[in-house]
């Protein structure tokens, strides 16, 4: 059985444990498939290239769900910009939106499903006491010219230390992103 990695971006020391459903905790997914009657179990590993920009990690796959997917060799272009105003975000998941983390552009010069991790502790005032983090959204604004798309800022969800966000990457629809607080 692999051991899950546990990477710390304050320091350098490496846990292991047992946690492996993401891939920010285990840089190796395992999945067992059942197929026939009786039963038959086969064990499939799928080799995640864990990444990291700035204050977070990140993978691509061509699947909404990592663990269903199959890893994709592509690298997003990542850029640390000036956030938006947040009042785009009224009406589209909040009503008085405040910043709550850095804000980056990302591109993707293929259709991928980009899978964030990033730190809760990078959040200013991350709401980890109510439910499902309601106060904390995580926002997108997607640009580009042929887009219907409108600015949305959703619930995060969040694993240990991690808010964990998925969405998908078109070539012709770059996205900004961040963390936005609605109190």
């Amino acid at each position: 059985m692999p051991c899950a990695i546990f990477r710390e971006n304050t320091d350098s020391q490496l846990r292991c444990g047992l946690q492996a459903r993401l891939p920010v905790c285990c840089p190796q997914y395992r999945k067992l498939t059942r197929t026939g009657n009786p039963p038959v179990y086969q064990a499939e590993f799928h080799d995640y290239q864990l990444q990291q920009f700035g204050d977070f990690f990140w993978i691509v796959s061509d699947d909404p769900h990592f663990d269903a997917g199959q890893p994709i060799a592509c690298t997003p272009h990542f850029e640390e910009i000036t956030p938006p105003d947040p009042s785009v975000f009224d009406g589209a998941g909040t009503r008085h939106a405040s910043i709550a983390s850095k804000a980056y552009h990302v591109s993707a010069d293929q259709i991928v499903w980009l899978h964030l991790f990033y730190p809760c502790r990078n959040i200013t005032d991350f709401d980890d006491q109510s439910y499902q983090n309601k106060h904390t959204r995580f926002a997108t604004v997607p640009e580009g010219e042929r887009t219907e798309e409108k600015p949305s800022a959703r619930p995060v969800t969040k694993d240990g230390e991690y808010c964990c966000e998925t969405f998908r990457l078109v070539p012709s629809i770059p996205r900004t992103f961040l963390f936005v607080n609605d109190q």
